[in-house]
Protein backbone atom coordinates (compact mmCIF):
# COMPACT_ATOMS: atom_id res chain seq x y z
CA UNK A 1 0.00 0.00 0.00
CA UNK A 2 1.01 3.59 -1.12
CA UNK A 3 0.58 6.15 1.66
CA UNK A 4 -0.90 8.90 0.23
CA UNK A 5 -2.08 11.89 2.40
CA UNK A 6 -5.45 11.92 1.09
CA UNK A 7 -6.55 8.03 1.40
CA UNK A 8 -6.30 8.05 5.27
CA UNK A 9 -9.71 5.85 5.66
CA UNK A 10 -8.36 3.53 2.68
CA UNK A 11 -5.47 2.81 5.06
CA UNK A 12 -7.15 2.99 8.48
CA UNK A 13 -9.26 0.10 6.22
CA UNK A 14 -6.37 -1.89 5.46
CA UNK A 15 -5.01 -1.94 8.98
CA UNK A 16 -7.87 -2.74 10.09
CA UNK A 17 -7.96 -5.77 8.24
CA UNK A 18 -4.64 -6.38 9.31
CA UNK A 19 -5.35 -5.95 12.65
CA UNK A 20 -8.74 -8.41 12.67
CA UNK A 21 -6.33 -10.99 11.17
CA UNK A 22 -4.11 -10.91 14.18
CA UNK A 23 -1.20 -9.10 12.61
CA UNK A 24 -0.96 -5.69 14.72
CA UNK A 25 2.46 -5.14 14.05
CA UNK A 26 1.55 -5.18 10.48
CA UNK A 27 -1.02 -2.36 10.77
CA UNK A 28 0.98 -0.46 13.31
CA UNK A 29 3.82 -0.44 10.65
CA UNK A 30 1.72 0.58 8.12
CA UNK A 31 0.31 3.62 9.99
CA UNK A 32 3.97 4.77 11.50
CA UNK A 33 5.09 5.01 7.91
CA UNK A 34 2.03 7.16 7.09
CA UNK A 35 2.75 8.95 9.65
CA UNK A 36 6.58 9.39 8.67
CA UNK A 37 5.74 10.34 5.17
CA UNK A 38 2.96 13.19 5.90
CA UNK A 39 3.68 13.79 9.79
CA UNK A 40 3.48 17.05 9.55
CA UNK A 41 0.07 17.39 9.16
CA UNK A 42 -2.15 16.77 12.55
CA UNK A 43 -4.60 13.88 10.40
CA UNK A 44 -1.93 11.14 10.57
CA UNK A 45 -1.21 11.12 13.87
CA UNK A 46 -5.47 11.38 14.63
CA UNK A 47 -5.35 8.30 12.75
CA UNK A 48 -2.54 6.50 14.53
CA UNK A 49 -4.16 7.35 17.51
CA UNK A 50 -7.35 5.89 16.86
CA UNK A 51 -5.57 2.72 16.12
CA UNK A 52 -4.20 2.77 19.23
CA UNK A 53 -7.31 3.74 21.16
CA UNK A 54 -9.24 0.65 19.50
CA UNK A 55 -6.89 -1.69 21.00
CA UNK A 56 -7.57 -3.59 24.25
CA UNK A 57 -4.14 -2.63 26.08
CA UNK A 58 -3.50 0.24 28.52
CA UNK A 59 -0.25 0.41 26.90
CA UNK A 60 -1.49 1.45 23.52
CA UNK A 61 -3.79 4.03 24.79
CA UNK A 62 -0.47 5.44 26.46
CA UNK A 63 0.64 5.06 22.79
CA UNK A 64 -2.23 7.00 21.38
CA UNK A 65 -2.17 9.80 24.10
CA UNK A 66 1.23 10.08 22.50
CA UNK A 67 -0.16 10.19 19.22
CA UNK A 68 -2.68 12.64 19.96
CA UNK A 69 -0.66 15.02 21.63
CA UNK A 70 1.58 15.20 18.50
CA UNK A 71 -1.35 16.10 16.70
CA UNK A 72 -2.83 19.00 18.95
CA UNK A 73 1.02 20.40 18.92
CA UNK A 74 0.37 20.63 15.07
CA UNK A 75 -2.86 22.06 15.22
CA UNK A 76 -4.68 23.03 19.06
CA UNK A 77 -7.53 23.99 18.04
CA UNK A 78 -8.33 20.25 16.03
CA UNK A 79 -11.74 18.75 17.31
CA UNK A 80 -11.06 15.61 16.01
CA UNK A 81 -8.05 14.97 17.81
CA UNK A 82 -9.50 16.58 21.13
CA UNK A 83 -12.79 14.11 20.89
CA UNK A 84 -10.21 11.04 20.68
CA UNK A 85 -8.08 12.72 23.70
CA UNK A 86 -11.24 12.81 25.96
CA UNK A 87 -11.54 9.03 24.89
CA UNK A 88 -8.23 8.13 26.15
CA UNK A 89 -7.72 10.21 29.40
CA UNK A 90 -11.66 8.80 29.77
CA UNK A 91 -9.58 5.24 29.48
CA UNK A 92 -6.40 6.09 31.43
CA UNK A 93 -9.25 6.78 34.11
CA UNK A 94 -7.77 10.32 34.42
CA UNK A 95 -10.99 12.05 34.99
CA UNK A 96 -10.02 15.79 35.60
CA UNK A 97 -7.87 15.55 32.49
CA UNK A 98 -10.72 14.36 30.17
CA UNK A 99 -13.20 17.18 31.74
CA UNK A 100 -10.73 19.95 30.80
CA UNK A 101 -10.66 18.54 27.47
CA UNK A 102 -14.44 18.30 26.98
CA UNK A 103 -14.33 21.96 28.22
CA UNK A 104 -11.42 22.59 25.75
CA UNK A 105 -13.67 21.04 22.96
CA UNK A 106 -16.79 23.11 24.24
CA UNK A 107 -15.17 26.72 23.51
CA UNK A 108 -15.56 25.70 19.94
CA UNK A 109 -19.08 23.95 19.76
CA UNK A 110 -21.03 24.77 22.81
CA UNK A 111 -23.64 23.64 21.82
CA UNK A 112 -22.47 19.74 21.27
CA UNK A 113 -24.43 17.49 23.14
CA UNK A 114 -22.34 14.20 23.30
CA UNK A 115 -19.12 16.55 25.01
CA UNK A 116 -21.74 18.02 27.16
CA UNK A 117 -23.06 14.43 28.11
CA UNK A 118 -19.47 13.17 28.16
CA UNK A 119 -18.55 16.08 30.52
CA UNK A 120 -21.19 15.58 33.02
CA UNK A 121 -20.37 11.82 33.12
CA UNK A 122 -16.92 12.57 33.83
CA UNK A 123 -17.98 15.41 36.73
CA UNK A 124 -20.58 12.73 38.29
CA UNK A 125 -18.13 10.09 38.50
CA UNK A 126 -15.83 12.54 40.61
CA UNK A 127 -18.98 14.04 42.60
CA UNK A 128 -22.39 12.18 42.06
CA UNK A 129 -24.05 15.46 43.38
CA UNK A 130 -22.43 17.91 40.53
CA UNK A 131 -24.48 20.73 40.05
CA UNK A 132 -22.35 21.48 36.74
CA UNK A 133 -22.66 17.64 35.60
CA UNK A 134 -26.51 18.32 36.33
CA UNK A 135 -26.06 21.70 33.82
CA UNK A 136 -24.12 19.96 31.64
CA UNK A 137 -26.48 17.03 31.19
CA UNK A 138 -29.64 19.64 30.85
CA UNK A 139 -27.98 21.41 27.92
CA UNK A 140 -27.24 18.39 26.52
CA UNK A 141 -31.01 17.12 27.20
CA UNK A 142 -32.38 20.51 25.38
CA UNK A 143 -30.21 19.90 22.30
CA UNK A 144 -31.24 16.09 22.03
CA UNK A 145 -33.18 13.83 23.75
CA UNK A 146 -31.39 10.74 23.86
CA UNK A 147 -32.19 7.88 26.53
CA UNK A 148 -28.57 7.83 28.12
CA UNK A 149 -28.47 11.79 28.26
CA UNK A 150 -31.90 10.85 29.70
CA UNK A 151 -30.38 8.06 32.62
CA UNK A 152 -27.73 10.19 33.39
CA UNK A 153 -29.61 12.90 34.30
CA UNK A 154 -31.96 10.46 36.52
CA UNK A 155 -28.67 9.18 38.53
CA UNK A 156 -28.29 12.37 38.88
CA UNK A 157 -31.85 13.29 40.73
CA UNK A 158 -31.09 10.01 42.38
CA UNK A 159 -28.12 10.90 43.99
CA UNK A 160 -30.12 14.16 45.35
CA UNK A 161 -32.68 12.28 46.76
CA UNK A 162 -35.61 13.31 44.16
CA UNK A 163 -37.06 10.27 43.82
CA UNK A 164 -39.84 11.21 41.26
CA UNK A 165 -38.22 13.06 38.64
CA UNK A 166 -34.92 10.29 39.14
CA UNK A 167 -38.12 7.44 38.26
CA UNK A 168 -39.81 9.48 35.52
CA UNK A 169 -36.15 10.25 33.29
CA UNK A 170 -34.74 5.90 34.54
CA UNK A 171 -38.43 4.94 33.26
CA UNK A 172 -38.15 7.27 29.95
CA UNK A 173 -34.57 5.98 29.24
CA UNK A 174 -35.22 2.29 29.82
CA UNK A 175 -38.70 2.36 27.75
CA UNK A 176 -36.29 3.84 25.02
CA UNK A 177 -32.98 1.36 25.65
CA UNK A 178 -35.15 -1.68 26.02
CA UNK A 179 -32.66 -3.92 27.16
CA UNK A 180 -31.87 -2.22 30.45
CA UNK A 181 -28.42 -2.89 32.43
CA UNK A 182 -27.77 -3.97 35.75
CA UNK A 183 -26.62 -0.80 36.93
CA UNK A 184 -30.10 0.48 35.35
CA UNK A 185 -32.32 -1.65 37.16
CA UNK A 186 -30.56 -0.69 40.51
CA UNK A 187 -30.95 2.68 39.92
CA UNK A 188 -34.98 2.25 39.36
CA UNK A 189 -35.24 -0.24 42.32
CA UNK A 190 -33.62 2.82 44.49
CA UNK A 191 -36.16 5.77 42.83
CA UNK A 192 -39.46 3.51 43.34
CA UNK A 193 -37.98 2.25 47.20
CA UNK A 194 -37.72 5.98 47.64
CA UNK A 195 -41.22 6.36 46.28
CA UNK A 196 -42.91 4.16 48.73
CA UNK A 197 -43.26 1.52 45.81
CA UNK A 198 -41.93 -1.39 47.34
CA UNK A 199 -43.55 -4.23 44.43
CA UNK A 200 -41.99 -2.16 42.06
CA UNK A 201 -38.10 -1.74 43.54
CA UNK A 202 -38.14 -5.80 44.75
CA UNK A 203 -38.70 -6.00 40.88
CA UNK A 204 -36.51 -4.12 39.73
CA UNK A 205 -33.84 -5.20 41.94
CA UNK A 206 -34.74 -8.60 41.26
CA UNK A 207 -34.14 -7.88 37.68
CA UNK A 208 -30.95 -5.99 38.37
CA UNK A 209 -29.35 -9.12 40.69
CA UNK A 210 -30.10 -11.77 38.15
CA UNK A 211 -28.30 -9.40 35.67
CA UNK A 212 -25.37 -9.07 37.96
CA UNK A 213 -24.97 -12.85 38.55
CA UNK A 214 -25.18 -13.37 34.78
CA UNK A 215 -22.03 -11.15 34.85
CA UNK A 216 -23.28 -7.46 34.00
CA UNK A 217 -21.29 -5.05 36.33
CA UNK A 218 -23.10 -3.09 39.11
CA UNK A 219 -22.64 -1.33 42.19
CA UNK A 220 -22.64 -4.15 44.35
CA UNK A 221 -22.86 -2.11 47.83
CA UNK A 222 -25.86 -0.20 46.46
CA UNK A 223 -27.68 -3.69 45.55
CA UNK A 224 -26.72 -4.92 48.79
CA UNK A 225 -28.12 -1.56 50.41
CA UNK A 226 -31.89 -1.31 48.79
CA UNK A 227 -31.68 -5.62 49.55
CA UNK A 228 -31.28 -5.14 53.03
CA UNK A 229 -33.88 -1.92 52.96
CA UNK A 230 -36.27 -4.39 51.21
CA UNK A 231 -36.00 -6.49 53.72
CA UNK A 232 -36.72 -4.40 57.00
CA UNK A 233 -39.85 -2.69 55.04
CA UNK A 234 -40.83 -6.12 54.78
CA UNK A 235 -40.36 -7.29 58.46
Amino acid sequence: YEADPEDADALVTVARALARQGDIDAAEQLLKEFVEEHGDNAEPWITLGRFYLALPDRQRWQQASTALTRALILEPDNLPAITEMIQVQTRLGNQAEAAALCDRYLEHRPDAPHVLYRKASLLAVRDPQSSEAFEAVERALALRDDPEYRALRGYLYLNQGEYEAASQDLTQAADALQNTTAQLDTALAEAYLGMGDRETARRYHDAARSKSEAGQPVDQARLESIYERLNQQDG
